[in-house]
Protein backbone atom coordinates (compact mmCIF):
# COMPACT_ATOMS: atom_id res chain seq x y z
CA UNK A 1 0.00 0.00 0.00
CA UNK A 2 1.40 3.48 -1.11
CA UNK A 3 0.10 6.30 1.99
CA UNK A 4 0.62 9.88 1.00
CA UNK A 5 0.76 12.11 4.17
CA UNK A 6 -0.05 15.71 4.20
CA UNK A 7 0.38 18.32 6.96
CA UNK A 8 1.51 21.56 7.67
CA UNK A 9 3.04 23.53 10.78
CA UNK A 10 4.71 23.11 13.93
CA UNK A 11 6.75 20.48 15.97
CA UNK A 12 3.57 19.60 17.10
CA UNK A 13 1.79 19.01 13.89
CA UNK A 14 4.53 17.36 12.28
CA UNK A 15 5.88 14.58 14.87
CA UNK A 16 2.36 12.76 15.01
CA UNK A 17 2.56 11.85 11.44
CA UNK A 18 5.97 10.99 11.34
CA UNK A 19 4.92 8.48 14.07
CA UNK A 20 1.61 7.05 12.14
CA UNK A 21 4.51 6.88 8.88
CA UNK A 22 6.99 5.01 10.59
CA UNK A 23 4.65 2.48 12.03
CA UNK A 24 3.04 1.89 8.56
CA UNK A 25 6.17 1.61 7.31
CA UNK A 26 7.06 -0.60 9.61
CA UNK A 27 4.41 -2.75 8.41
CA UNK A 28 5.74 -2.72 4.66
CA UNK A 29 3.89 0.17 2.93
CA UNK A 30 5.64 2.79 1.41
CA UNK A 31 4.99 6.63 2.42
CA UNK A 32 5.19 9.79 0.89
CA UNK A 33 5.15 12.86 2.87
CA UNK A 34 4.20 16.43 2.02
CA UNK A 35 4.98 19.22 4.09
CA UNK A 36 6.86 22.53 4.86
CA UNK A 37 10.10 22.21 3.15
CA UNK A 38 11.22 24.08 6.58
CA UNK A 39 11.63 20.28 7.11
CA UNK A 40 13.44 19.31 4.66
CA UNK A 41 16.26 17.80 6.61
CA UNK A 42 14.39 15.70 9.35
CA UNK A 43 11.72 13.67 7.08
CA UNK A 44 13.93 11.99 4.39
CA UNK A 45 15.98 10.48 7.16
CA UNK A 46 13.24 8.18 8.50
CA UNK A 47 13.21 7.24 4.63
CA UNK A 48 10.24 8.60 3.39
CA UNK A 49 9.79 10.28 0.19
CA UNK A 50 9.79 14.13 1.03
CA UNK A 51 7.60 16.44 -1.67
CA UNK A 52 7.30 20.29 0.23
CA UNK A 53 4.83 22.10 -0.26
CA UNK A 54 5.37 25.36 0.85
CA UNK A 55 9.33 27.21 0.06
CA UNK A 56 11.39 27.39 3.78
CA UNK A 57 11.35 31.04 3.37
CA UNK A 58 7.53 31.37 3.36
CA UNK A 59 7.55 28.60 6.21
CA UNK A 60 9.78 30.68 8.63
CA UNK A 61 8.51 33.83 8.31
CA UNK A 62 5.53 32.05 9.23
CA UNK A 63 6.74 30.85 12.31
CA UNK A 64 8.43 33.99 13.21
CA UNK A 65 5.59 36.12 12.95
CA UNK A 66 3.18 34.73 15.05
CA UNK A 67 2.08 37.48 17.29
CA UNK A 68 0.33 36.09 20.24
CA UNK A 69 -1.79 39.82 20.87
CA UNK A 70 -2.83 39.98 17.56
CA UNK A 71 -3.89 36.32 16.85
CA UNK A 72 -7.02 37.75 15.28
CA UNK A 73 -5.55 40.38 12.98
CA UNK A 74 -2.73 37.37 11.57
CA UNK A 75 -5.64 35.00 10.90
CA UNK A 76 -6.24 35.62 7.25
CA UNK A 77 -2.98 34.82 6.48
CA UNK A 78 -2.82 31.94 8.51
CA UNK A 79 -5.94 30.23 5.96
CA UNK A 80 -3.88 31.85 3.01
CA UNK A 81 -0.67 29.70 4.65
CA UNK A 82 -2.54 26.50 5.40
CA UNK A 83 -5.04 26.51 3.35
CA UNK A 84 -4.45 27.69 -0.34
CA UNK A 85 -1.31 28.36 -0.65
CA UNK A 86 -0.19 24.65 -0.60
CA UNK A 87 -3.21 23.26 -2.54
CA UNK A 88 -2.01 23.20 -5.57
CA UNK A 89 1.08 21.50 -4.67
CA UNK A 90 -0.59 19.01 -2.76
CA UNK A 91 -3.24 17.96 -5.89
CA UNK A 92 -0.50 18.17 -7.98
CA UNK A 93 1.96 15.93 -6.00
CA UNK A 94 -1.15 13.22 -5.25
CA UNK A 95 -1.57 12.95 -8.97
CA UNK A 96 1.46 12.45 -9.69
CA UNK A 97 2.15 9.46 -7.34
CA UNK A 98 -0.91 8.06 -6.24
CA UNK A 99 -2.28 4.84 -7.55
CA UNK A 100 -5.13 2.24 -6.73
CA UNK A 101 -3.51 1.22 -3.78
CA UNK A 102 -2.76 4.57 -2.34
CA UNK A 103 -4.40 5.52 0.93
CA UNK A 104 -4.59 9.95 1.54
CA UNK A 105 -3.31 10.41 5.65
CA UNK A 106 -3.81 14.07 6.38
CA UNK A 107 -4.33 17.13 8.84
CA UNK A 108 -8.45 18.55 8.49
CA UNK A 109 -6.96 21.83 6.36
CA UNK A 110 -5.60 20.17 3.65
CA UNK A 111 -7.89 20.81 0.84
CA UNK A 112 -5.60 19.95 -2.07
CA UNK A 113 -5.70 16.23 -0.16
CA UNK A 114 -9.71 16.71 -0.08
CA UNK A 115 -9.95 17.41 -3.80
CA UNK A 116 -7.38 14.92 -5.09
CA UNK A 117 -9.63 12.30 -2.85
CA UNK A 118 -12.84 13.65 -4.54
CA UNK A 119 -11.23 13.50 -8.34
CA UNK A 120 -9.55 10.38 -8.08
CA UNK A 121 -11.57 8.39 -5.52
CA UNK A 122 -8.89 7.50 -2.92
CA UNK A 123 -9.58 7.31 0.30
CA UNK A 124 -8.87 9.92 2.53
CA UNK A 125 -8.25 9.67 6.69
CA UNK A 126 -8.44 12.92 8.15
CA UNK A 127 -6.45 13.22 11.85
CA UNK A 128 -7.45 15.02 14.46
CA UNK A 129 -5.14 15.81 16.88
CA UNK A 130 -7.10 17.24 19.79
CA UNK A 131 -11.05 17.62 20.63
CA UNK A 132 -11.11 21.48 19.77
CA UNK A 133 -10.51 20.86 16.15
CA UNK A 134 -14.27 19.05 15.86
CA UNK A 135 -16.78 21.69 15.99
CA UNK A 136 -20.04 20.84 18.22
CA UNK A 137 -22.55 22.50 19.76
CA UNK A 138 -23.38 19.93 22.56
CA UNK A 139 -19.48 20.90 23.87
CA UNK A 140 -18.14 23.52 21.54
CA UNK A 141 -14.55 23.83 21.59
CA UNK A 142 -13.42 26.81 23.84
CA UNK A 143 -11.25 29.58 21.82
CA UNK A 144 -11.12 31.78 25.17
CA UNK A 145 -11.38 31.42 29.16
CA UNK A 146 -14.44 32.94 29.10
CA UNK A 147 -17.17 31.35 30.82
CA UNK A 148 -20.34 32.33 29.17
CA UNK A 149 -19.90 29.82 26.34
CA UNK A 150 -20.96 26.68 27.67
CA UNK A 151 -23.91 28.76 29.33
CA UNK A 152 -25.09 29.99 25.79
CA UNK A 153 -28.07 28.04 24.33
CA UNK A 154 -27.26 25.58 21.37
CA UNK A 155 -28.56 28.12 18.99
CA UNK A 156 -26.83 30.60 19.75
CA UNK A 157 -23.53 28.43 19.15
CA UNK A 158 -24.89 27.07 15.92
CA UNK A 159 -25.00 30.60 15.07
CA UNK A 160 -21.77 31.55 16.13
CA UNK A 161 -20.75 28.72 13.75
CA UNK A 162 -22.65 30.04 11.03
CA UNK A 163 -21.32 33.16 11.52
CA UNK A 164 -17.42 32.01 11.91
CA UNK A 165 -18.16 30.26 8.77
CA UNK A 166 -19.22 33.00 6.29
CA UNK A 167 -16.09 35.09 7.49
CA UNK A 168 -13.98 32.09 6.61
CA UNK A 169 -15.69 31.37 3.29
CA UNK A 170 -15.26 34.77 2.77
CA UNK A 171 -11.28 34.60 2.49
CA UNK A 172 -11.00 31.61 1.25
CA UNK A 173 -14.35 29.79 -0.90
CA UNK A 174 -13.65 31.37 -4.04
CA UNK A 175 -9.96 30.39 -4.34
CA UNK A 176 -10.94 27.00 -3.47
CA UNK A 177 -13.84 26.62 -6.03
CA UNK A 178 -11.86 28.02 -8.94
CA UNK A 179 -9.27 25.86 -8.37
CA UNK A 180 -12.25 22.62 -7.98
CA UNK A 181 -13.25 24.33 -11.73
CA UNK A 182 -9.65 24.07 -13.04
CA UNK A 183 -9.80 20.60 -12.68
CA UNK A 184 -12.80 19.49 -13.34
CA UNK A 185 -14.79 19.45 -9.99
CA UNK A 186 -18.31 20.75 -8.85
CA UNK A 187 -18.10 24.11 -6.89
CA UNK A 188 -18.77 23.27 -2.83
CA UNK A 189 -21.92 24.59 -1.71
CA UNK A 190 -21.65 24.58 1.89
CA UNK A 191 -19.40 26.18 4.02
CA UNK A 192 -15.78 25.29 3.33
CA UNK A 193 -15.02 23.61 7.07
CA UNK A 194 -18.11 21.29 6.65
CA UNK A 195 -16.91 20.02 3.35
CA UNK A 196 -12.86 19.76 4.82
CA UNK A 197 -14.76 17.73 7.56
CA UNK A 198 -15.98 14.83 5.10
CA UNK A 199 -13.07 12.74 4.38
CA UNK A 200 -13.77 9.21 4.79
CA UNK A 201 -12.43 8.25 7.75
CA UNK A 202 -12.06 10.83 10.90
CA UNK A 203 -9.48 9.68 13.52
CA UNK A 204 -10.10 11.88 16.78
CA UNK A 205 -6.48 10.61 18.30
CA UNK A 206 -6.72 11.44 21.59
CA UNK A 207 -7.89 8.81 24.59
CA UNK A 208 -12.16 9.41 25.77
CA UNK A 209 -11.10 10.24 29.24
CA UNK A 210 -9.39 13.80 27.65
CA UNK A 211 -12.40 14.64 24.85
CA UNK A 212 -15.44 12.35 24.80
CA UNK A 213 -17.16 11.20 21.17
CA UNK A 214 -20.02 13.82 21.24
CA UNK A 215 -22.82 12.78 19.41
CA UNK A 216 -23.34 15.51 16.91
CA UNK A 217 -19.11 15.01 15.41
CA UNK A 218 -19.21 13.25 12.13
CA UNK A 219 -20.50 9.79 11.92
CA UNK A 220 -17.22 8.68 10.54
CA UNK A 221 -15.59 9.79 13.46
CA UNK A 222 -13.22 7.00 15.32
CA UNK A 223 -11.58 7.19 18.80
CA UNK A 224 -7.83 6.03 18.94
CA UNK A 225 -5.16 7.39 21.37
CA UNK A 226 -1.86 10.15 21.43
CA UNK A 227 0.12 9.58 18.18
CA UNK A 228 3.20 10.95 20.38
CA UNK A 229 6.26 10.66 18.64
CA UNK A 230 9.67 12.49 19.87
CA UNK A 231 12.35 13.57 17.20
CA UNK A 232 15.75 12.30 19.29
CA UNK A 233 18.30 14.69 18.62
CA UNK A 234 20.72 15.90 20.69
CA UNK A 235 20.58 19.82 21.02
CA UNK A 236 23.53 22.44 21.40
CA UNK A 237 23.18 22.45 24.92
CA UNK A 238 22.87 18.42 25.42
CA UNK A 239 26.01 17.93 27.88
CA UNK A 240 25.27 21.13 29.89
CA UNK A 241 21.13 19.95 30.03
CA UNK A 242 22.23 16.48 31.19
CA UNK A 243 24.56 17.87 34.43
CA UNK A 244 21.89 19.74 34.92
CA UNK A 245 19.33 17.25 35.59
CA UNK A 246 21.33 15.68 37.66
CA UNK A 247 20.79 18.19 40.06
CA UNK A 248 18.92 16.56 43.23
CA UNK A 249 16.42 19.28 43.02
CA UNK A 250 14.07 18.36 39.81
CA UNK A 251 14.03 21.54 37.24
CA UNK A 252 10.71 23.36 35.94
CA UNK A 253 10.20 23.33 32.16
CA UNK A 254 9.28 26.46 30.62
CA UNK A 255 8.23 26.75 27.00
CA UNK A 256 5.78 29.00 24.85
CA UNK A 257 6.28 26.28 22.07
CA UNK A 258 9.08 24.89 19.49
CA UNK A 259 8.46 27.82 17.11
CA UNK A 260 7.08 31.07 18.38
CA UNK A 261 9.64 33.89 18.09
CA UNK A 262 7.96 36.80 20.14
CA UNK A 263 7.78 35.75 23.73
CA UNK A 264 10.43 38.02 25.47
CA UNK A 265 8.01 39.50 28.60
CA UNK A 266 6.75 35.25 29.15
CA UNK A 267 10.40 34.52 29.98
CA UNK A 268 11.00 38.06 31.60
CA UNK A 269 8.53 36.99 33.75
CA UNK A 270 9.20 33.22 34.15
CA UNK A 271 13.03 34.48 34.83
CA UNK A 272 11.82 36.40 37.88
CA UNK A 273 9.56 33.64 38.83
CA UNK A 274 11.94 30.97 38.71
CA UNK A 275 14.64 33.09 40.75
CA UNK A 276 12.25 34.84 43.54
CA UNK A 277 11.26 30.77 44.10
CA UNK A 278 14.61 29.30 44.15
CA UNK A 279 13.69 26.77 41.78
CA UNK A 280 15.58 25.43 39.24
CA UNK A 281 14.59 25.89 35.43
CA UNK A 282 14.69 24.55 32.11
CA UNK A 283 14.16 27.58 29.38
CA UNK A 284 13.25 25.89 25.86
CA UNK A 285 13.43 27.97 22.75
CA UNK A 286 15.25 28.19 18.95
CA UNK A 287 15.54 31.83 19.53
CA UNK A 288 17.80 32.92 22.28
CA UNK A 289 17.05 36.65 21.94
CA UNK A 290 14.00 36.56 23.60
CA UNK A 291 15.57 35.55 27.04
CA UNK A 292 16.94 37.87 29.35
CA UNK A 293 20.50 38.22 28.97
CA UNK A 294 21.84 36.98 32.20
CA UNK A 295 19.88 34.11 33.89
CA UNK A 296 22.07 33.13 37.11
CA UNK A 297 23.26 30.13 37.61
CA UNK A 298 19.65 27.95 38.46
CA UNK A 299 18.58 28.44 34.86
CA UNK A 300 19.32 26.89 31.04
CA UNK A 301 18.52 27.91 27.93
CA UNK A 302 18.18 24.82 25.39
CA UNK A 303 17.47 25.11 21.93
CA UNK A 304 15.98 21.66 21.67
CA UNK A 305 14.85 18.63 24.40
CA UNK A 306 13.63 15.19 23.69
CA UNK A 307 10.55 15.76 25.74
CA UNK A 308 10.29 12.06 26.46
CA UNK A 309 13.32 11.88 28.67
CA UNK A 310 13.29 15.47 30.01
CA UNK A 311 9.47 15.21 31.54
CA UNK A 312 10.05 12.54 33.74
CA UNK A 313 13.14 13.73 35.51
CA UNK A 314 11.71 17.35 35.83
CA UNK A 315 9.14 18.81 38.00
CA UNK A 316 6.53 20.80 36.81
CA UNK A 317 5.96 22.32 32.86
CA UNK A 318 4.74 25.83 32.27
CA UNK A 319 3.67 25.75 28.54
CA UNK A 320 1.61 27.15 25.35
CA UNK A 321 -0.43 24.12 25.44
CA UNK A 322 0.08 22.85 22.48
CA UNK A 323 -1.54 19.14 22.23
CA UNK A 324 1.78 17.47 21.85
CA UNK A 325 3.64 19.07 24.62
CA UNK A 326 0.05 18.38 26.85
CA UNK A 327 0.02 14.43 26.28
CA UNK A 328 3.67 14.50 27.12
CA UNK A 329 3.25 16.23 30.27
CA UNK A 330 0.73 13.72 31.14
CA UNK A 331 2.47 10.29 30.17
CA UNK A 332 5.07 11.76 31.96
CA UNK A 333 3.10 11.94 35.23
CA UNK A 334 4.24 15.86 36.00
CA UNK A 335 1.84 18.86 36.59
CA UNK A 336 1.66 21.67 34.28
CA UNK A 337 0.51 25.31 34.04
CA UNK A 338 -0.83 26.06 30.13
CA UNK A 339 0.05 30.24 29.14
CA UNK A 340 -2.19 29.63 26.15
CA UNK A 341 -1.93 32.14 22.69
CA UNK A 342 -4.02 31.04 20.34
CA UNK A 343 -5.26 27.56 18.26
CA UNK A 344 -6.37 24.56 20.56
CA UNK A 345 -4.39 25.70 23.60
CA UNK A 346 -7.22 27.19 25.36
CA UNK A 347 -9.55 24.38 25.10
CA UNK A 348 -6.12 21.96 25.79
CA UNK A 349 -6.00 23.70 29.20
CA UNK A 350 -9.28 23.85 30.38
CA UNK A 351 -9.69 19.80 30.19
CA UNK A 352 -6.17 20.01 32.12
CA UNK A 353 -7.32 21.73 34.86
CA UNK A 354 -11.02 19.36 35.05
CA UNK A 355 -8.83 16.21 35.33
CA UNK A 356 -6.81 18.47 38.24
CA UNK A 357 -3.37 17.78 36.17
CA UNK A 358 -2.89 21.32 36.01
CA UNK A 359 -4.05 24.93 35.84
CA UNK A 360 -4.08 27.61 33.76
CA UNK A 361 -3.21 31.46 33.04
CA UNK A 362 -4.93 33.72 30.89
CA UNK A 363 -1.83 35.15 28.82
CA UNK A 364 -3.54 38.81 29.09
CA UNK A 365 -3.64 38.56 32.76
CA UNK A 366 0.17 37.03 32.95
CA UNK A 367 1.04 37.91 37.03
CA UNK A 368 4.21 36.89 38.86
CA UNK A 369 2.00 36.34 41.84
CA UNK A 370 -0.56 34.53 40.90
CA UNK A 371 1.71 32.20 38.63
CA UNK A 372 3.80 31.82 41.37
CA UNK A 373 1.15 30.63 43.72
CA UNK A 374 -0.09 28.13 41.02
CA UNK A 375 3.20 26.71 40.85
CA UNK A 376 3.24 26.18 44.23
CA UNK A 377 0.41 24.92 44.82
CA UNK A 378 0.64 22.37 41.90
CA UNK A 379 4.01 21.28 43.45
CA UNK A 380 2.63 20.73 47.25
CA UNK A 381 -1.00 19.18 46.52
CA UNK A 382 -0.88 15.29 47.27
CA UNK A 383 -4.19 15.36 45.23
CA UNK A 384 -2.35 16.54 41.91
CA UNK A 385 0.20 14.06 42.18
CA UNK A 386 -2.24 11.45 42.66
CA UNK A 387 -3.79 12.37 39.61
CA UNK A 388 -0.56 13.00 37.48
CA UNK A 389 0.18 9.39 38.69
CA UNK A 390 -3.34 8.52 37.67
CA UNK A 391 -3.69 9.70 33.89
CA UNK A 392 0.20 8.30 33.53
CA UNK A 393 -0.40 5.09 34.41
CA UNK A 394 -3.03 5.06 31.61
CA UNK A 395 -0.25 5.20 29.14
CA UNK A 396 1.12 1.97 30.02
CA UNK A 397 1.30 -0.82 27.77
CA UNK A 398 -0.77 1.40 25.37
CA UNK A 399 0.67 1.42 21.21
CA UNK A 400 0.06 5.07 20.05
CA UNK A 401 -0.39 3.79 16.72
CA UNK A 402 -1.40 0.51 16.96
CA UNK A 403 -5.04 1.24 16.53
CA UNK A 404 -4.88 4.21 14.03
CA UNK A 405 -3.01 2.22 11.85
CA UNK A 406 -4.93 -0.79 11.93
CA UNK A 407 -8.15 1.58 11.07
CA UNK A 408 -5.88 2.93 8.03
CA UNK A 409 -5.01 -0.19 6.55
CA UNK A 410 -8.48 -1.21 6.13
CA UNK A 411 -9.43 1.84 3.83
CA UNK A 412 -7.53 0.68 0.99
CA UNK A 413 -10.20 0.12 -1.97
Amino acid sequence: MKIIITTLGSDGDIFPFIGIGLELQKRGHSIIFLTSDYYREMIPKYGFTFIPIDDYSDAEEMFTSVDPENMMDQFPKHLEYFITSPMKKVYEAIEKNYDKNTVLINWKLMAGAKIASEKFNIPLVSIYLSPSQIRSVIEPPRYTFSKILPLLPKFVIRQGYIKMDQWIDSLIKETINTFRTDVGLEQIETSMLDWLETPDRLLAVFPEWFGNLQKDWPAHSIHTTFPLFVESKAGKNQEALEQFITHEKKPVVVTPGSQLAKAHEFFKVMTNIVKKLQLRGIFRTKYREQLPEDLGDTILHIEYADFEKLLPQSALIIHHGGIGTVAQAIKSGIPQIIIPWGLDQYDNAIRIKKLGIGDYIDPKKIDEKKISKKITRLLESKQVAANCKKYAESFREVDPFKQTCDIIETMVH
